[in-house]
């Protein structure tokens, strides 16, 4: 016997900073329809990769970007000369992207016996997961491909004076740095009083602590900040994302220009039902790929 799984889909979109249905199942009741938006909202407060990146949406899954190259000077025309022709001399970046997904079922029992709606809770719980792959990619490219180190010893403090540190490394090499992801140890380092670098001593020197009081710090010499969890790094990666040992990686200056996502398709949920085994379900999917346009334009700040 033949049994047939009915399925009906719907799709996460942003919209003013929060996730929200483009079309509801029909499944779905209107209220339990509110709670799978308001918990879909909830998922989107995960999201760095998109906020700290360019995004770039992509209508198939492979190709290549072509990109300036790393002199961005133009060199000077005599009166009457031809300008030089660059056309067809760009590099390419290549971006392939990966799908991820996760997910849920629960019984009929379960959905009946529950005090919260079961299905818009895994809502919540997939989309953050998708939203972590994404961050993950994110933090693993940028701490592994960044083209600077910034060795932070504790003469040359490890607090702002190290993100001072990065930005100068990344201007030497001609691009403007204006964000900084940093890992939670890097975060305490700021705001560690025992540090001799960090900030809340140097802004008491200055007279004014405003807008740190609450470990609000940012933008911090002209750099937009990002805080970035512990297990945002691909614990298979290049790198140790951490700031206690020798050669791990707090921080990473860059100009968030020059790394891209890729995003082919963004998360998507779809519901199904299975009558036979009396249970009702949801997946969620998301496709992407991270690339640098330009590596120099990236220094990380190592513990030292």
């Amino acid at each position: 016997m033949v049994h047939s799984v009915r399925k009906s889909f719907t799709r996460i979109v942003q919209s003013s900073g929060h996730w929200r249905l483009k079309t509801v199942s029909p499944t779905l009741t209107p209220c339990s329809a509110r709670r799978f938006e308001r918990r879909s909202s909830k998922a989107r407060k995960a999201q760095i990769a998109r906020d700290a990146s360019t995004v770039i949406n992509v209508d198939r899954q492979r190709g290549d970007h072509p990109r300036g190259p790393d002199d961005e000077f133009a060199p000077p025309v005599a009166e009457g000369g031809a300008i030089a022709d660059e056309a067809g001399k760009h590099d390419t970046v290549e971006w392939s992207t990966d799908k991820y997904g996760r997910g849920m079922a629960a019984t009929e029992e379960l959905l009946n016996q529950s005090l919260v709606d079961v299905i818009a809770q895994n809502v919540e719980h997939l989309g953050r997961q998708c939203e972590n792959a994404l961050n993950r990619q994110f933090i693993t490219t940028l701490v592994d491909d960044a083209g600077s180190t910034v060795d932070a010893s504790a003469e040359d403090n490890r607090g702002w004076a190290a993100i001072n540190e990065g930005i100068k490394e990344v201007e030497l090499n001609d691009f403007m740095p204006n964000s900084v992801v940093q890992h939670p140890e890097f975060t305490k380092t700021l705001f560690d009083t025992a540090e001799n670098n960090a900030i809340i001593p140097f802004a008491q020197e200055l007279g004014n602590d405003e807008g740190i009081r609450d470990r609000v710090a940012f933008p911090l010499l002209g750099l937009e900040g990002f805080r970035a969890s512990n297990g945002m790094y691909d614990p298979d990666g290049d790198n140790t994302w951490d700031y206690t040992g020798s050669d791990e990686t707090g921080a990473v200056v860059y100009d968030r220009e020059n790394i891209a996502t890729y995003l082919f398709r963004d998360v998507e949920m779809k519901e199904y039902d299975d009558p036979i085994r009396d249970l009702s379900g949801i997946n969620a999917r998301i496709e992407f790929d991270v690339q640098f346009h330009q590596t120099g334009s990236a220094a990380k700040l190592n513990y030292s």
